[in-house]
């Protein structure tokens, strides 16, 4: 009867601290200042294949030089501090030399430590499609830069090419429950 009867005045507890965090908010958004994130974000790349540490059926060669494919780089991960308008921002290159596009692959899984983005639990939340430059430009010259801006309730990325001459975004919501 007492195990019972402390259960539910937990649960009981555990509500009004949300009822009390929404309505804190409601009346005043900056009074929460971080979260927990509730999952790990992050995005499809390639890196340098390493026999060590990849596996084989990974392994991709693209233009004579040894690479992992479907690799999760986590810009968040499950159980990070998130601040308020929190930003990670991280730099890409394209592997091949005469592309011309790059492709930016955005997942989420609830999982905190994953390797690939073909693993189970990871999903797909959305993607970006940027101009990079032209075929003859050196791949040092078509670098984007990917930022995941972590607000109240969404995640805004975006992601914008070497010249800052194209920008594209796109916005996910954000996950806060348990």
């Amino acid at each position: 009867m007492l195990r019972s009867l402390v259960g539910s005045e937990m649960c009981i507890r555990d509500r009004i601290s949300v009822i009390r965090g929404a309505c804190m908010y409601g009346l005043n958004p900056r009074s929460i200042s971080s979260r927990i994130a509730k999952k790990t974000y992050g995005i499809n790349t390639l890196t340098t294949f390493d026999p060590e540490r990849h596996p084989l059926e990974k392994k991709v060669v693209i233009e004579g030089e040894d690479f992992c494919e479907d690799v999760f780089d986590a810009f968040v991960r499950k159980g990070d501090s998130i601040g308020a308008e929190e930003v990670h921002t991280k730099t890409y290159c394209p592997v091949r030399s005469r592309q011309t596009v790059m492709r930016v692959i955005f997942y989420a899984t609830d999982k905190r430590d994953v390797e690939f983005v073909d693993e189970a639990g990871v999903y797909q939340l959305g993607e970006l499609c940027i101009d990079i430059g032209k075929p003859t430009q050196q791949v040092e010259d078509k670098t984007v830069k990917v930022t995941l801006l972590f607000g109240s309730t969404h995640i805004y990325a975006s992601a914008t090419n070497k010249d800052g001459t194209e920008i594209k975004n796109c916005e996910f919501k954000f996950d806060v429950t348990n």
